[in-house]
């Protein structure tokens, strides 16, 4: 067994989920609350990601319909 030589870590988590778990989204699943803190704790930034290849995997899933809003 190990003793972390400092507690940011754990810091940081409850800083996060802080953040995530406010006053208007108390009513979170935990399964939904622990999806959003593995992505917020360990996605990477949004300026580093391709958005036109995120969109074109979106697309591609599945068939979608056209819509007229007339």
């Amino acid at each position: 067994m190990t003793v972390p030589i400092s507690t940011i870590v754990c810091q940081r988590g409850f800083s996060r989920q802080n953040i995530i778990k406010n006053d208007i989204r108390n009513g979170l699943y935990l399964e939904v609350l622990d999806a959003l803190m593995f992505i917020s704790l360990n996605a990477q930034e949004t300026s580093n990601i391709c958005w036109r290849d995120i969109f074109n995997l979106w697309f591609e899933e599945k068939e979608r319909r056209i819509v007229s809003l007339k």
